[in-house]
């Protein structure tokens, strides 16, 4: 038995490996919009949003100073727009913040450990046009996403914790 030349057997892999040509588009998809839709949100991942009337970084400034005097913990400051900037692109203020508590956090891993690809919790805070925005996706979507009682103790703990947090980074707590 003769074995095939060592070119063609790299031949055949690569042409395993190589994805094969998209069919061209119908002439009709040509003239479309090139824009492509955002997808959905599911119920579970709605969305809350804040604004606040200073800029980007004295807005993550207060929100640092409010998770560190509340007892939690800033895990990360990530700049998206300078990260953006490394590589060379233009990127308006995009910062996430990223904090917890783990006497909050621990008891929902135990419920489901797949709640800790949710955990720290993320705040997103990012200039659009004229206008500084905090959001964040609120704690039941985290719930419903892991199969967690909306009544768990972390949840509510979550909420008001949020709810409190973008307050405060949006200038907007009430005095206590």
């Amino acid at each position: 038995m003769t074995r095939p030349p060592l070119t063609l057997l790299l031949g055949a892999l690569l042409a395993a490996c190589t994805p094969a040509a998209a069919p061209e588009a119908p002439p009709e998809a040509a003239t479309a919009s090139t824009t492509v839709a955002a997808p959905a949100i599911p119920e579970a991942d709605a969305w809350v949003e804040k604004t606040s009337p200073d800029p980007v970084a004295d807005t993550v400034a207060r929100l640092t100073a409010a998770i560190e005097s509340s007892g939690a913990s800033v895990v990360a400051v990530v700049d998206h727009r300078a990260n953006a900037a490394k590589a060379g692109l233009d990127l308006p203020e995009t910062t996430v913040v990223m904090f917890g508590n783990p006497a909050v956090g621990t008891p929902l891993m135990l419920a489901n450990r797949r709640a800790a690809l949710d955990l720290p919790l993320e705040i997103l805070v990012w200039r659009d046009g004229e206008t500084t925005r905090i959001g964040y996706l609120p704690a039941p979507a985290l719930a419903e996403r892991h199969g967690i009682a909306p009544s768990h103790p972390s949840i509510a703990a979550m909420t008001a914790a949020l709810n409190k947090l973008t307050d405060a980074a949006a200038g907007t707590a009430s005095p206590t």
